[in-house]
């Protein structure tokens, strides 16, 4: 996307004008002198986006929390002009950025885990925050059987010695991949088989 940049002076050898508001590296200038065009060798970077910080710190795997990252230089936004936010590779979405372009918020994707990095991408100028992301930690809430055990206050009991016995778990962040999950009961570790995106999964 091009934008005018309004003319100071000019005079046979030299033009002085004043930058329009942008984003993005790479921005080639281009003079039109009465209908004749030259398009200049010359190019100039706008300033980088700076990350500060974000909040809050962790959010539900469900992506249904939104997230501000605090800083500057985050880009308009508009069409013609880009910014891209990532988690851990996965990029977030909804982003709104602020006037100034001193914060923005997004929703996150719908993920897991923690150790993550926020990225900005402002038309390929990139920022990383300066800490780490993370989904929130799963929550059991119920615990149910099939039968086969009896149900005792938040427990179960009287489950079969040899197993086989399937139980519900219900909660909250427990991904989106089987492969990212893990049961462990007392030092036996069971695999675990359920549909992906929901709050309640089974084992045998």
């Amino acid at each position: 996307r091009s934008s005018l940049c309004s003319l100071i002076s000019q005079t046979h050898s030299q033009i002085v004008c004043s930058l329009p508001a942008g984003q993005g590296s790479g921005n080639r200038i281009q003079v039109s002198v009465a209908g004749q065009n030259l398009s200049s060798p010359f190019s100039f970077d706008y300033a980088s986006p700076v990350v500060q910080s974000f909040a809050p710190a962790s959010v539900r795997a469900d992506g249904s929390e939104r997230v501000t990252v605090f800083g500057s230089g985050f880009g308009s936004n508009t069409p013609g002009f880009l910014t891209i936010v990532s988690i851990g590779g996965m990029d977030a979405k909804n982003i709104t950025i602020a006037a100034d372009q001193s914060w923005l918020s997004f929703s996150p994707p719908v993920g897991s885990g923690s150790g993550l990095v926020i990225r900005v991408n402002v038309s390929g100028l990139l920022a990383s925050a300066p800490l780490l992301f993370r989904y929130s930690a799963p929550v059991l809430t119920q615990l149910r059987g099939n039968g086969s055990c009896t149900a005792s206050g938040s427990s179960l009991v009287d489950c079969p010695v040899s197993g086989g016995s399937w139980i519900t778990m219900s909660g909250a962040n427990f991904g989106v991949s089987s492969s990212d999950v893990k049961v462990q009961i007392g030092d036996a570790s069971s695999s675990s088989d359920f549909p992906l995106n929901i709050t309640s999964f089974m084992f045998a």
